[in-house]
């Protein structure tokens, strides 16, 4: 009896030793999959065999309170929500709380009709006091419109009727550009340009914004010492001088940091052939005291919440 006890004890103990060793090598080889889909060497779309791992999202543009910029805004929305129709009611909704930026739309602005037809969206809004429509932005109102609807392929166009007036349309799909993400505060912000190619627009990227601009990129003695591009993973690979300045930056300020360098991620894979970027600064493994380690000399996807309401909401 006490030999048959002992036997089974040892299975048990042996089963339990197996079944921890196959979590460990299920685990591994689930991030290795993940880890080699997010570059191309496998066809992996995890979104859509478990679609809670990534939530739908509308990106919405916003002025700035000084109304220098649209900023881009991520927010998440129920499952049934990430539509054309849903990303203008969110629009029309404003800026969440605690994020500092405005709206051109007049308070009490609801989207009464939403219709679309041969690439055209109609947007219909009614105010509940009709004159505030004459002190609308009108150009300012109209690119929020086409920034925001601009992920949905389908549209062409908007044109913008409030209280049953037409005010404006705008194009959405023409001309095409692939923008360049600056910081601005807390911010990403698209520098929109017609950069044909990755390559000239890290190139762009390194000469910086526009003097006086809020903009910022990396610190302007910063250089590229090497751009490579594997065509058959999507992989862009980009070696940059590691200065003092990025030192001291990367030590002052580590959150600007983190978002200039996921602009820059953002900024290549921007184009449909880049599925990954690779940024290392002359072989360090870390910037400064160890920040933003984890985006260095490992592929980095593209983020799909640029400035993520949620978190800024709590800045």
């Amino acid at each position: 009896m006490d030999k048959n006890r002992h036997l089974v004890n040892r299975r048990l103990v042996a089963w339990r030793k197996w079944r921890w060793l196959a979590l460990t090598v299920l685990l591994v080889g689930v991030g290795l999959l993940l880890r080699l889909g997010t570059v191309g060497q496998l066809p992996i779309h995890l979104d859509r065999w478990l679609p809670w791992v990534s939530p739908p999202t509308v990106t919405l543009y916003f002025p700035d309170s000084q109304g220098r910029f649209l900023i881009p805004i991520t927010r998440r929305v129920g499952s049934a929500e990430a539509t054309a129709q849903a990303a203008v009611e969110e629009l029309l909704q404003g800026p969440r709380d605690h994020i500092k930026l405005s709206t051109p739309f007049p308070l009490g602005s609801r989207l009464s009709l939403f219709d679309f037809l041969g690439g055209v969206a109609q947007v219909h809004i009614t105010t509940e006091r009709p004159e505030s429509a004459g002190l609308l932005d009108i150009s300012r109102t109209l690119e929020m419109l086409a920034r925001t609807l601009q992920e949905f392929k389908d549209v062409e166009s908007v044109q913008l009727l409030i209280n049953g007036s037409l005010l404006g349309d705008i194009s959405v799909t023409s001309p095409r550009s692939h923008p360049i993400y600056y910081t601005y505060g807390s911010y990403l912000v698209p520098d929109a340009n017609g950069y044909t190619s990755p390559q000239e627009a890290i190139a762009q990227y390194l000469i910086g914004p526009a003097p006086g601009s809020g903009l910022e990129g990396l610190p302007e003695d910063v250089r590229l010492l090497e751009y490579r591009f594997d065509a058959t993973r999507g992989l862009v690979y980009i070696n940059l001088t590691y200065t003092e300045s990025v030192r001291e930056v990367a030590l002052s300020d580590v959150s600007r940091m983190r978002r200039t360098l996921i602009g820059i991620v953002a900024t290549l894979t921007d184009f449909d052939e880049v599925k990954a970027v690779m940024l290392d600064f002359q072989g360090h493994t870390r910037l400064g005291l160890g920040q933003c380690a984890d985006l260095l000399r490992a592929p980095q996807i593209r983020t799909k919440a640029i400035n993520d309401e949620a978190v800024e909401s709590r800045r």
